[in-house]
């Protein structure tokens, strides 16, 4: 329990820093996050020194977790300076002034998205021109811009821009600013005038994974038929851009848009392909050292392929430590990995607290890991064979971790999510396998005869997919909309429902419940934590 409770106040302190952090839209001093860190020291200081008394110690120590995660939070986003691209940024919101054009110089840094009129830009400024005839001025700061769908433009192309800078803007139902910032982005451009200058060399590597990927997006999108393709594009890259909207819809409306996500699957999978490779039935137990090495080496390969997005780091993350745990003689805990995934994400970036992917897969693995054992053990006293029970009791437990989130970023309740997750699922494993290999040999010309014959596969293993989810999705009862769904209502449910399921699901604990239940117990803090830290964030998402 030492790296779950630490872990935990971590998180809880991350989100009541960010959400202090969202009351300052202009950013806020760096000296409180100082502050904080201070604190924290002292308070990790006084945790070595009353070491002798267990319930001081684990109080203090518990106390430095979450001033660091706050410190770590609030130090995110100072005020911009000269600098700073956004020190130059006019309010979105019309004032009735003039809002003057600068001219921007900046690199394209990740992958268009492209709309039906329209592409929009993550660009890297190198400098700002306020006047003509004024000197470049040199700046740091992404911005985003969006511009005609033609000429199309790629990563690492370098542009020069004429519009009007602004703050992000803000909608009635949709905070973008708020978005953005959990990006790193805090400045936009409206249909500027741009102008192409030639490729930037600097980030190769980061080019070369963004060609690779739109190397294998087109080798599927050529070998498998559309929209089988596009959804084949989803489940093995992550990229859902080029899928119908009709077709999304009927992913949110069943409740199964989790499965268009890189997550613990594909890695799963990953890993097993390496093990199978190389032999694993004469490994035995365990992986040796150099084959760790290797299958670690290719996760961190995958995840960077794939985008990086959270669920995907999450994923790799609690891979690397499963397979790192048999060398080091340690038991693997999946609740302990999940913890200490979560505290290394959000000491490099405390926005990712933030991110709906980031909490949706860390609330599905809580879920999975605390509920899943439960149900299963309940099915096999139900007689349910293991190929049925072991799928119900995941996908209830994921279900049922990610519930009142799910409400609350979509507003509705998907009533079909169980068996329409099910019935997916039954394709999901045969359309990874046949959709790797087809993105893998797509890549030589010499194969591409061969990309047709996976392509085949895929196609077949997506069909099935798709019909069961257009199934689902066109039932009257597939979903119901939840009107006033508030974020306190999350918080009782988070605040009892694990702590619930955590105890019943071990006697041991029970009756060592029962038994001390007048005595604070550690694990009793970190579960406060657990509430503060959903009301924090669900406020700081919704606010």
């Amino acid at each position: 329990m030492t790296s779950i409770n630490m872990a935990v106040s971590l998180v809880c302190g991350c989100g009541i820093g960010l959400l202090l952090l969202g009351q300052y839209p202009g950013g806020l001093d760096p000296v409180y996050g100082l502050a904080l860190l201070a604190l924290a020291l002292c308070a990790a200081i006084c945790a070595y020194v009353v070491r002798r008394d267990r319930v001081q110690a684990w109080i203090a120590l518990l106390l430095a977790c979450g001033l660091l995660g706050g410190g770590m939070a609030l130090l995110r986003h100072p005020p911009p300076t000269a600098r700073d691209l956004a020190y130059y940024n006019a309010p979105a919101i019309d004032t009735g002034d003039p809002v003057p054009s600068v001219t921007l110089a900046g690199v394209i840094t990740a992958e268009p998205t492209f709309g039906d009129r329209s592409q929009t830009l993550r660009i890297s400024a190198t400098t700002i021109l306020l006047k003509d005839g004024d000197r470049p001025i040199p700046v740091s700061g992404d911005l985003l811009a969006v511009v005609p769908r033609y000429p199309e433009y790629s990563f690492g192309e370098r542009l020069s821009l004429v519009g009007r800078l602004i703050d992000p803007p803000r909608f009635d139902t949709f905070d973008y600013a708020a978005y953005l910032a959990h990006l790193g982005v805090y400045s936009y451009l409206s249909f500027p005038k741009a102008t192409y200058f030639g490729r930037s060399d600097d980030n190769w590597l980061a080019g070369l994974v963004v060609s690779a990927r739109a190397s294998a997006r087109s080798a599927l999108q050529r070998a498998i038929a559309e929209p089988q393709g596009s959804l084949a594009v989803g489940v093995v890259l992550g990229d859902r851009s080029s899928m119908p909207p009709d077709l999304k819809d009927d992913f949110k409306n069943t409740g199964t848009t989790h499965i268009l996500a890189i997550s613990g699957q594909n890695i799963s999978l990953l890993v097993g392909l390496v093990w199978l490779a190389v032999g694993g039935r004469e490994s035995k137990r365990r992986m040796p050292l150099w084959l760790t090495l290797l299958t670690i080496v290719m996760l961190a390969i995958y995840t960077a392929f794939t985008g990086a997005t959270p669920s995907v780091v999450r994923a790799a993350v609690m891979g690397a430590i499963l397979l790192c745990a048999p060398l080091v003689g340690r038991r693997y805990d999946p609740l302990a990995a999940l913890a200490v995934t979560a505290a290394c994400m959000i000491l490099l970036d405390p926005y990712v607290l933030a991110d709906a992917g980031f909490q949706l897969s860390y609330l599905a693995m809580l879920g999975i890991t605390v509920l899943a054992p439960y149900l299963y053990a309940l099915s096999k006293r139900l007689r349910l064979p293991a190929v049925l029970g072991l799928p119900i009791a995941t996908a209830l437990s994921a279900q049922a971790g990610t519930l009142p989130l799910g409400i609350l970023l979509t507003g509705q309740f998907a009533l079909v999510s169980p068996i329409a997750t099910l019935t997916a699922d039954l394709s999901l494993l045969p359309l990874m396998v046949a959709g790797i290999f087809t993105a893998l040999v797509g890549l030589v010309p010499a194969m591409s005869a061969l990309g047709f014959v996976t392509g085949a596969a895929a196609w077949l293993s997506a069909s099935w997919l798709l019909w069961w989810v257009h199934f689902w999705a066109t039932l009257p009862f597939a979903y119901i909309s939840v009107g006033g769904f508030l974020p306190l209502y999350a918080l009782v449910y988070y605040a009892l429902f694990f702590p619930a399921i955590w105890v019943a699901a071990d006697p041991h604990r029970r009756r060592s419940l029962v038994a001390n239940w007048h005595q604070i117990e550690v694990p009793a803090l970190g579960f406060t934590a657990v509430g503060v830290w959903a009301i924090a964030i669900a406020l700081y998402v919704l606010s």
